[in-house]
């Protein structure tokens, strides 16, 4: 089983982007990459929701689809 972490690093273009788990609101799947929608922006990586999904192990998302991992927090 995964441990919950507070926040989650990405590739993000160049960079290495560090976003708060508290303020993603869901995860979508697209092809070849993830896209991570937060209140801020979203966020475009290249990797797969199911390792997606182990990161996030323990911290509260939930796949809903085989495309879609929400976190359970945002659903009002």
């Amino acid at each position: 089983p995964g441990t919950a972490h507070s926040h989650l690093w990405i590739a993000f273009g160049r960079e290495q982007i560090k976003i708060n788990v508290a303020d993603i609101w869901f995860l979508e799947s697209k092809n070849d990459h993830v896209v991570i929608h937060t209140a801020a922006q979203p966020y475009k990586c290249y990797d797969t929701l199911g390792s997606m999904e182990a990161q996030l192990a323990g911290a509260g998302f939930l796949r809903v689809h085989k495309s879609f991992l929400v976190n359970q927090t945002a659903i009002t």
